[in-house]
């Protein structure tokens, strides 16, 4: 058995979601919670930025102000910032000598098209920037994209998106069945990757649940292998592959308010024509809804009842958990790696 308590964020150095580009659309200004913090981002003059969402003259909310000519403008006294963090103007001062001096901490921020990315701290070189997933700019694949909240620690809510023996009971009929009978034979293969790893799956059946009928109107006639990727902190890919080609990628990305409450940035990417996808992206995020608000229900009567117990998570395991071993030692920031070895399940 193994027991651990939240991962503590403040600790990892790595590049999250703060929101999407679309929020910025009514005011240039939007406030978010990541990893614990405060922060207010801000738009302007096209350029993403942001900050501490506290002013440092009397500490009121920057994200309740406005932009004046590009500058963030604090509500309470006026006070205006620039991108780079420096004191632009304080109303009231007959000369504005020596106002730069007043400055907030700007945080690294990377726009990639479709997200806004924070980093909080900047200990090394690692991560310089966001890891962006190569399928968003592959040629013949269609992308789509949600959020939504969850409750859990990260490494629960990676693990249960990565675990494949979950399906069968918090998502019976939807993605696998309970039936004994209707279980498969998978050859399963682990590798390490930079920042994670990944893990591989090769039956020769699709899922038996309605996913499969879905897979089926994609083309998975012969589904022969399913990859689960892993990356830090939380950034998990899972690939699906038809007789020939890879078909569909649902990249899940957390970004944590705190240690327990986060948003996923879910984007599913799929292989075909768009007009042919669009109409089976209706059915697809029904279902995929549908399993979400499962997987949140689950993690979160998960949560509850560890925290009942004191909150401190004394897991047993079995020969089957072949993921949690391996965030484990990713959040405890372990430097030994689990031996990797080919083997089989019934899944």
């Amino acid at each position: 058995m193994s027991q651990s308590r939240p991962t503590d964020l403040s600790t990892l150095d790595y590049w999250y979601i703060a929101c999407e580009k679309k929020d910025f659309a009514r005011k240039g200004i939007v406030s978010r919670q990541l990893c614990g913090q405060h922060i207010v981002l801000i738009h302007s003059s096209g350029e993403y930025t942001s900050f501490p969402d506290s002013c440092p003259h009397r500490g009121y909310p920057l994200s309740e102000g406005v932009l004046v000519n590009g500058n963030l403008q604090c509500p309470y006294h006026g006070w205006q910032f620039g991108h780079d963090g420096t004191c632009k103007k304080i109303p009231g001062l007959l000369t504005q000598e020596g106002v730069r001096a007043k400055k907030i901490q700007r945080f690294e921020t990377h726009d990639d098209g479709v997200y806004i990315w924070v980093r909080l701290q900047s200990k090394s070189a690692l991560n310089h920037k966001p890891y962006i997933a190569s399928h968003r700019t592959q040629s013949g694949m269609v992308h789509f994209f949600e959020s939504h909240e969850i409750q859990g620690t990260l490494a629960n809510i990676a693990e249960n998106f990565l675990d494949p023996f979950h399906t069968h009971f918090v998502h019976a009929g939807l993605i696998r069945s309970q039936d004994d009978h209707l279980r498969q034979v998978n050859q399963v293969s682990q590798q390490h990757n930079p920042d994670g790893f990944e893990t591989t799956y090769v039956q020769e059946k699709i899922q038996s649940g309605l996913t499969g009928l879905l897979a089926r109107l994609l083309g998975f006639h012969r589904q022969n292998k399913a990859t689960g990727r892993f990356r830090m902190p939380g950034i998990v890919e899972l690939e699906y592959h038809g007789a020939h080609q890879l078909k569909m990628i649902n990249t899940i990305v957390l970004s944590p308010y705190t240690s327990t409450h986060h948003r996923i940035y879910f984007q599913v990417s799929l292989q075909g024509h768009p007009l042919l996808l669009r109409p089976l992206w209706l059915i697809a995020r029904l279902l995929i809804k549908r399993a979400l608000n499962q997987d949140v229900r689950a993690l979160k009567i998960q949560m509850n009842n560890i925290e009942r117990f004191g909150g401190r998570e004394a897991f047993a395991h079995s020969d089957v958990d072949i993921i949690r071993r391996h965030l484990d030692r990713l959040y405890n920031q372990v430097e030994a790696r689990a031996e990797l070895k080919a083997t089989e399940f019934l899944i």
